[in-house]
């Protein structure tokens, strides 16, 4: 899903990315894989080694929807 502003949240008709999840110690750790370039114009283009990336989560069982959700600070995501 591509985000185009607040309260926005476009589709995308296919996904490229893996992942896999796991949950230790209390705590998750989540790994995504794709290739850093893609033929998909929706898609960000990974280069120069690292982008900047936060990641927003919504728990539906705590009925949060639309913009309640739990949002990471900013991190830098090294390829």
């Amino acid at each position: 899903m591509n985000p185009e502003g607040f309260s926005t949240l476009i589709t995308q008709a296919h996904q490229d990315v893996d992942g896999e999840d796991n949950w230790r110690n209390n705590r998750w750790s989540v790994v995504f894989k794709r290739a850093l370039k893609t033929s998909d114009s929706n898609d960000t283009q990974f280069g120069g080694g690292k982008t900047p990336m936060a990641i927003a989560i919504w728990n539906g069982g705590n009925n949060e929807r639309n913009g309640q959700k739990a949002v990471t600070q900013w991190n830098t995501l090294h390829h």
